[in-house]
């Protein structure tokens, strides 16, 4: 019975290194390495060689393309506009720490506080005003129930009025 070739398993060659070596050497974690995206040479087993040649070529080309994109925006935009878009940032930043404070310092308050508020006192109102025509025909018997609907009905004025209130905000941005 005639013997079945065997198929020579790839040999590392000199200049080859795995992930480990190129790690080492370069001082960096194998997740960066990762991602850096470096094509290998070749595959034996579980181990992945490279050539630092390979890594060299991948490096130049990734700062090659951060220099076309840095060129690119440079050209897209104006040094002076990139100084005032930072400002406006820094500004705005700033802006926001400082509300933060006022409003711990319960200077100002959120609107959907404010709102929740005028909320609270207008069921109280509400309440308060429902029970006065029953008040009004305790402490005055005599009154006619034509004299009560009138209050009753200026009481429901009232009410809706008062359920209606909405905040102001186009008087608001008139008056700046």
């Amino acid at each position: 019975m005639p013997r079945k070739k065997q198929v020579e398993a790839p040999q590392k060659k000199l200049g080859w290194v795995n992930k480990k070596e190129v790690c080492a050497s370069l001082s960096i974690s194998p997740q960066a390495f990762d991602r850096w995206g470096v094509e290998p040479i070749c595959k034996i087993g579980r181990e992945t060689f490279y050539t630092f040649e390979n890594v060299l070529i991948n490096r130049q080309e990734k700062w090659e393309q951060e220099q076309v994109q840095h060129n690119n925006l440079g050209a897209l935009l104006d040094p002076a506009e990139l100084e005032y878009q930072r400002f406006r940032k820094t500004k705005a930043e700033a802006d926001k720490i400082e509300l933060g404070n006022v409003i711990e310092k319960r200077e100002f308050a959120p609107v959907d506080l404010l709102e929740w508020a005028l909320a609270n006192l207008a069921e109280q109102v509400a309440s308060t005003l429902d029970a006065i025509p029953a008040t009004i025909k305790n402490h005055v018997p005599h009154l006619k129930a034509s004299d009560l609907s009138i209050i009753e009905r200026e009481i429901t004025k009232c009410r809706n009025t008062a359920a209606d209130v909405k905040l102001p905000w186009d008087q608001l941005s008139k008056s700046d």
